[in-house]
């Protein structure tokens, strides 16, 4: 068994997501006969493929389990890894094709296991990941094959790469940021290439000293902003995608987020602009399985994935990580806001 890693799945593979088919057919009986009728269809294997390929990351991590169906309670069958879980029959492979259509190198994904997966609805036991370190090309596009050594089944899904995102705002070279205006401030990305939908993510890092022990701990807040998505994809990084906040905000997200604790004193840290983008297949998804507020709770289905279910794209992402200036700093520690939050000046 390979060593536990969790450094590198995104959240995204964390909240992994199962088909599960189940039909109910209420029988009413008749005053002259009573009829039984088994409304399971004929068993079929369905493999089921999340995956997110990032061309700056080294290794690539995907999930794939099994849809299942039965007879008996759906939330008990859920909870049974056999129900969702392959055992060591697949063989999970990652194929190169360059723009000409050529098939290049392919790469075979081994096997991890993580053992933190959030209780819910499905089994939430030791998860079985697939990965595979592979060097990707931002201009070639990626094949990824199932194939079930024993019974045969074939399944595959693929991507085009998005290409590497620029984030203008704070712009290049800026060492200090200033939180401390109630004006609009701005943080602005380029466009990628096959990159449809962003999202700006601002962390705010910080060190936190217990003051009995002396142990040090650290940690951060998100302050997550809404995706956005640019009209038609070109690559040439021609649109630009944009944020607007006001600087005292970043202080309320913080009060939200952090807790008083009168034990332990906090040294303030980095402050990280994340910029993300997703690919086409990515944003359809998640325009699918966002929750609407609407009375109208039908919605198509989406799979890229042919003979199976589930979602394979990419993304990509960008990190500037800047310093809080004296007077952010200064508003940081005896602000209105955040005072009575322990913070110090480092």
């Amino acid at each position: 068994m390979p060593p536990r890693s969790t450094d590198n799945v995104p959240e995204f593979m964390k909240k992994t997501l199962l088909i599960t088919t189940v039909l109910f057919l209420l029988i009413t009986a008749f005053w002259r006969c009573n009829n039984e009728l088994d409304v399971t269809s004929d068993w079929k294997e369905v493999p089921v493929l999340y995956g997110l390929l990032n061309p700056g990351d080294s290794i690539h991590i995907i999930k794939v389990s099994k849809a299942f169906l039965g007879d008996g309670d759906a939330t008990l069958m859920a909870l049974n890894p056999d129900s969702s879980q392959y055992g060591d029959e697949l063989k999970v492979s990652l194929t190169e094709i360059d723009p000409q259509g050529w098939y290049n190198a392919t790469w075979v994904f081994d096997t991890m296991w993580i053992h933190d997966k959030q209780p819910g609805t499905f089994y939430s036991g030791d998860q079985k990941l697939y990965r595979v370190k592979a060097p990707l090309n931002p201009v070639c596009k990626y094949l990824v094959r199932i194939e079930n050594t024993k019974t045969g089944m074939s399944a595959y899904a693929e991507t085009a790469l998005v290409g590497p995102i620029s984030i203008l705002k704070p712009r290049g070279g800026l060492k200090y940021f200033s939180f401390t205006s109630n004006a609009d401030i701005q943080t602005e990305v380029a466009e990628a290439a096959n990159g449809k939908v962003y999202q700006m993510v601002i962390r705010f890092n910080f060190a936190e000293v217990n003051l009995t022990s002396g142990d040090t701990t650290y940690r951060y807040v998100d302050w997550v902003f809404p995706n956005k998505k640019i009209t038609s994809i070109t690559g040439n990084g021609s649109e630009k995608i944009s944020w607007s906040f006001t600087g005292t905000s970043f202080y309320t997200n913080i009060k939200a987020k952090v807790k008083v604790d009168p034990d332990v004193k906090r040294i303030p840290g980095m402050v990280d602009f994340m910029a993300y983008a997703g690919g086409d297949e990515l944003n359809t998804y998640i325009d699918i399985t966002t929750p609407i507020n609407t009375i109208v709770t039908d919605r198509p289905d989406f799979t890229n994935v042919t003979n199976g279910r589930g979602l394979l794209s990419s993304r990509t992402s960008k990190v500037h990580s800047v310093e809080l200036n004296v007077p952010s700093m200064d508003s940081l520690v005896n602000g209105s806001k955040t005072y009575n939050l322990g913070f110090v000046f480092p």
